[in-house]
């Protein structure tokens, strides 16, 4: 209990601080010429709320990342969302690629489709993605890794509780053919 009043007083403080700096604390960006679509009230709140908690946790935590983590690509296989399992092969060539630097990209293939930052503490094994393009919702996961198995359990904090990913580790993105 004492836990969940200490993270909504930091995220009720760290919205206000953050509310009062300027939008280029804490975002690295590696698509700085995409264009993005502009965020609803519901996701701008969301947003501001996670990267309040990103740059408190970035400050304040000893790990933000962890080498099995970003050590090579994550290839999607499976995902349970919205009720319903994903088809075999439907997820094929689907990517995601943590880096050391707390930045991550996405794509399909060849194709980089986003990018965006995130922080994973191996304590809690808690990681909180927040997309670079502002009309997506930020995301945070229970990330258990098995080996070179990654399964992304989604949690409570921004309503991903509904949505499990199984990803296998790949020394490089994935190609057609």
């Amino acid at each position: 209990m004492n836990r969940l009043i200490l993270l909504v007083c930091i995220i009720v403080l760290g919205s206000t601080i953050y509310s009062c700096k300027s939008d280029t604390t804490g975002s690295k960006s590696n698509n700085a010429s995409k264009e993005y679509k502009a965020p609803t009230p519901a996701v701008k709140s969301l947003r501001d709320q996670a990267k309040a908690v990103y740059d408190f946790r970035m400050k304040n935590s000893e790990f933000s990342t962890a080498q099995i983590l970003d050590s090579g690509v994550w290839e999607y296989k499976f995902t349970f969302a919205d009720g319903a399992m994903s088809e075999l092969g439907a997820l094929a060539g689907k990517w995601i690629d943590f880096k050391d630097d707390n930045t991550y990209e996405y794509g399909l293939y060849d194709d980089i489709k986003g990018s965006g930052i995130y922080h994973y503490d191996p304590m809690t094994t808690i990681a909180l993605i927040i997309d670079n393009d502002p009309s997506v919702k930020p995301q945070e996961f229970e990330m258990k890794l098995v080996m070179d198995a990654l399964v992304m359990v989604g949690q409570k904090t921004y309503n991903d509780n509904g949505t499990q990913s199984k990803l296998d580790k790949r020394e490089v993105r994935p190609t057609k053919g």
